[in-house]
């Protein structure tokens, strides 16, 4: 009678372990839940101080009056890409359709009746794969200098272990090797580019290490986040405060 008893608390003990397990991950499911929601929520809020910040560094408040245009130089990337990406209206539109492809790889989806004009608007000049806004002086155009064009824009936020962040704008064809050397260049007094080389920092988007190497243009990578994050990891804090 004891070993049926013996056997029987045994057999009941696996079911009673499962449950309590079962009971709990309910408890914290919720909380963990909420925890993500939360972490979204402070990566955005994280992105527009940033965008702020940026803002205020360069002297973009004049006389309280905000300058739509350099506070936003992607405010007509998006208008162009709201156009693009309406939904056709009509019957007969998809025989209106075009898809014309400009240099670069660029591939613009147009109608048969737009004017030249509004091609013309779709598409931005840049200078260093960083599109041009303000005078040619500004921009550090020289006599000889070659403009690209590029059809998206990205801002790109490099975020540090320490919490500091820098926003840097490009042109979607940049190559990804050339977006890190123009960080790593944006960080005055240090070679912080040798450091990455020597791979005692490294750079991470969407828990993928990037290759600092890597030619393939930042669209590739970061496709249809027109806001990327990218964590700059100093794995031998070798420049705490950065």
């Amino acid at each position: 009678m004891m070993n049926n008893m013996n056997n029987l608390g045994m057999n009941n003990q696996p079911n009673f372990m499962d449950n309590t397990a079962l009971n709990i991950k309910n408890i914290i499911q919720p909380y963990e839940s909420k925890i993500r929601e939360l972490e979204e929520i402070i990566k955005q809020k994280d992105f527009e101080i940033i965008v702020l910040k940026q803002k205020l560094n360069n002297n973009m408040l004049n006389n309280n009056f905000i300058n739509m245009n350099m506070l936003n130089p992607m405010m007509n990337m998006n208008m162009m890409n709201d156009i693009m990406n309406q939904p056709d209206i009509g019957f007969n539109n998809k025989e209106k359709e075009i898809f014309i492809n400009i240099e670069s790889g660029i591939k613009i989806k147009c109608y048969k009746n737009d004017k030249m004009s509004e091609l013309r608007n779709r598409l931005i000049l840049t200078y260093n794969y960083k599109p041009l806004q303000g005078t040619l002086e500004e921009n550090g155009i020289i006599n000889g200098s070659q403009l690209g064009i590029t059809d998206k824009v990205y801002n790109v936020a490099f975020k540090t272990d320490s919490g500091n962040a820098k926003l840097l704008i490009f042109g979607g064809n940049c190559p990804i090797k050339d977006a890190i050397k123009f960080y790593c260049d944006s960080i005055k007094g240090q070679n912080i580019y040798q450091f990455a080389i020597n791979k005692e920092i490294s750079f991470i988007f969407n828990s993928y290490q990037i290759n600092i190497g890597d030619k393939k243009p930042i669209k590739d990578l970061f496709i249809d986040t027109m806001n990327p994050y990218v964590m700059v990891n100093d794995n031998k804090a070798l420049y705490g405060g950065l």
